[in-house]
């Protein structure tokens, strides 16, 4: 009890220590998305530009290829005769003015210190006042106050301050016959101005008045011509045709954005189903997701101008279902018999590409070999003669030409090819561990699996029982049973560098060189082979999965026998960590099935007595030293999943391991 209450204690402490590395991989891998996703979406704009380099729109000084008629009526806004119109009124339009009292007051106060206080004006002017009498001088103030009080009532703004003094002076002169220098002097101290612009209230009146100008409208009445055939089309006209839509530029234009926003949010959908739906999340998968949908739309753009109905799409599910799963080649090949009708404004093509979707979907779930993809196409074909003449007998509209249905026949030989010429291009490239390049590896004529045979049988005969182990485990949580078992064959091929350094490959009464080695010799000649074999699928072009588990079936593990061997020979602890593997850690289900069900094998191989209770506690005691050790800490498992995979190595091995009944003549061949 004490020991599983430790045990589940650690694991929780491992699956904590595991959500955060998740979380933290999560956050670099979406970045590396996002990233993936910006590139590929800027390729599909590449490619929709072609449409417009293989029927270029209409130009200025070109002729017009036919007579272009208005196809209804139509009202259109002449932006540029309403901008014009704007523009006029606001030149025209007079600011707002407000007037300040204060100075109307400060002047009027002048006139005392002018008339009175003889202040402000020069001493010809004050010597010219003292000639006059007094009551002279009040009517004169008077008269002038009241002038003064109307003309400032009116108000005085910096334009019109000349023309109001010359009206003071003529004023002046002519009602009380005042000499010119004292008129201009005393005008230039009583008027000034006393408007200045109410900013707020100007803002006001210009809205006011840009809100009551009402947009110019053109009509275009139905039947119009608008530019006769091979008349050259000036700018005029070609900003007529731009605004109502019949120009070839306008009407590609429209289209173009309306594709690439059907296409941003299809790449956006498929990066988020990608996360949830794809075992194998690494990224040259989603890169490869992204290349094959883009593969798809330049093959519905290219044969749009050859032949909408010989595009070879099928060809693109077909690798789809080969490279990743089922249900997220079911949701891009939806999104890819959308766009062949929208782009070929088609429905026929539309339906009848999604008639293929579920047909390569059905047959493609479990693949033998390369020949299923013969049956496939023949499948097709018989599906697309039943899909034309459904559609002839349906259909209102009309009936399809005969090259139509021809291509519509062809097409699924040519999309056969194509998969077939691009699907050992794309394994070589991406790595990836498709369900025909994993049953190719299974192959026991393959040259490395011979290789190990003939190098290392017991090397080999051991793979054959980890990958039976394995493989029934991985059924067990759902894991990639065609993946574990290729891995399982391949995990101990660096054991060919150095055969003779692993106990399997001995001869009876063959001599153990580990027997005249140093431990620490003997480690490192033991823990190098997981990187060997990394090095040697490499040269192989092994599918970058296999490889990895290649790399991580021991993790950092002790190799406990050289370990021990080296305290034994030291008065000295040893340092653990100089007989640990080299790693990484696994790092997936599949890499744990295959650590797990190695290091068990091994373990069960030379059992004298194998019965249930020996083989159990085997397993689980195996288990809980790799949990204990946190060889298990990276791999998304869940103790539910663990449980399984132990209780399935069990079931395995007492299959396996079970004792035989002597024959008779077995028996009298030992007694002798």
């Amino acid at each position: 009890m004490v020991k599983l209450y430790t045990m589940g204690i650690k694991l929780k402490n491992i699956f904590k220590k595991k959500i955060i590395e998740k979380f933290k991989s999560l956050i670099t891998k979406e970045y590396f998305l996002n990233i993936i996703l910006s590139f590929f979406i800027l390729i599909n704009l590449f490619i929709l530009i072609i449409d417009f380099l293989i029927l270029p729109p209409l130009r200025i000084g070109e002729p017009a290829p036919k007579n272009i008629e208005a196809p209804r009526t139509i009202v259109y806004i002449d932006r540029e005769e309403t901008e014009r119109l704007k523009n006029l009124l606001l030149s025209q339009f007079k600011p707002v003015y407000r007037i300040d009292q204060n100075i109307t007051l400060e002047n009027l106060k002048k006139l005392d210190d002018i008339f009175i206080n003889r202040k402000e004006i020069s001493e010809k002017s004050k010597k010219y006042l003292s000639y006059i009498p007094i009551s002279r001088i009040e009517e004169i103030m008077n008269r002038i106050e009241v002038w003064l009080s109307d003309i400032y009532s009116k108000g005085i703004t910096l334009e019109s301050l000349d023309v109001k003094r010359k009206d003071f002076i003529t004023f002046l002169k002519r009602e009380f016959n005042l000499p010119s220098y004292f008129a201009e002097e005393i005008s230039q101290i009583l008027i000034k101005p006393n408007m200045d612009i109410d900013e707020k209230e100007t803002e006001l009146k210009k809205q006011e008045l840009l809100k009551s100008i009402r947009p110019i409208e053109k009509l275009i009445s139905k039947g119009d011509i608008i530019v006769k055939k091979g008349e050259i089309i000036n700018e005029e006209k070609y900003k007529i045709l731009d605004m109502i839509g019949l120009t070839t530029s306008f009407r590609n234009i429209l289209k173009f954005f309306g594709i690439l926003g059907f296409i941003i949010l299809f790449q956006i959908s498929q990066k988020l189903f990608f996360l949830r739906i794809v075992q194998n999340k690494d990224r040259s998968s989603f890169i490869l997701s992204q290349l094959l949908f883009s593969f798809g739309l330049f093959l519905i753009k290219v044969f749009y101008y050859i032949s909408s109905f010989l595009t070879p799409i099928p060809s693109i599910f077909l690798l789809f279902s080969c490279f990743l799963n089922i249900s997220y080649s079911i949701l891009v090949g939806m999104q890819l018999s959308i766009l062949i009708g929208i782009i070929n404004n088609s429905f026929f093509l539309l339906f009848q590409s999604f008639i293929n979707l579920l047909i390569i979907s059905y047959f493609l779930r479990e693949i033998e070999d390369r020949s299923k993809f013969i049956k496939i196409g023949f499948y097709l074909f018989l599906s697309n003669i039943l899909t034309i003449i459904l559609f002839n007998f349906f259909s209102g509209e009309k009936d399809l030409q005969f090259s139509e249905i021809m291509s519509s026949i062809v097409n699924p030989f040519l999309s056969i090819i194509f998969a077939l010429g691009l699907l050992p291009f794309l394994e070589n490239i991406f790595r990836i561990a498709t369900p025909l390049r994993l049953l190719e590896l299974s192959n026991p004529n393959h040259p490395l699996l011979h290789r190990l045979f003939l190098e290392a049988p017991g090397t080999y005969y051991h793979s054959l029982i980890v990958g039976n182990l394995a493989e029934r485990a991985a059924e067990a949580v759902s894991a990639n049973v065609y993946l574990v078992r290729v891995a399982s064959l391949y995990h101990d091929i660096g054991k060919i560098k150095r055969p003779q350094y692993f106990i399997e490959n001995l001869m009876p009464g063959q001599s153990n060189p580990h027997n005249s080695l140093n431990p620490y010799i003997s480690t490192l000649i033991i823990r190098n082979h997981p990187k060997e074999g990394a090095k040697i699928a490499n040269v192989y072009k092994f599918p970058q999965s296999i490889i990895e588990i290649i790399e991580q079936h021991h993790g950092t593990s002790v190799i406990s026998y050289f370990y021990h061997k080296q305290k034994e020979l030291s008065k000295n602890s040893p340092n653990k960590d100089d007989f640990r593997y080299l790693g990484p850690k696994p790092k997936s289900k599949e890499a744990v099935i295959v650590m797990l069900a190695d290091s068990i094998e091994a373990a069960t191989r030379s059992l004298p007595n194998p019965n249930p209770e020996v083989i159990e506690k085997i397993v689980r005691n195996i288990i809980t030293e790799r949990i204990e050790d946190g060889q298990l800490e990276l791999a998304n498992l869940t103790l539910e999943e663990l449980e399984k995979i132990s209780q399935s190595y069990i079931k395995t091995l007492l299959r396996m391991r079970h004792p035989r009944i002597p024959y008779p003549q077995e028996s009298s061949n030992f007694k002798k």
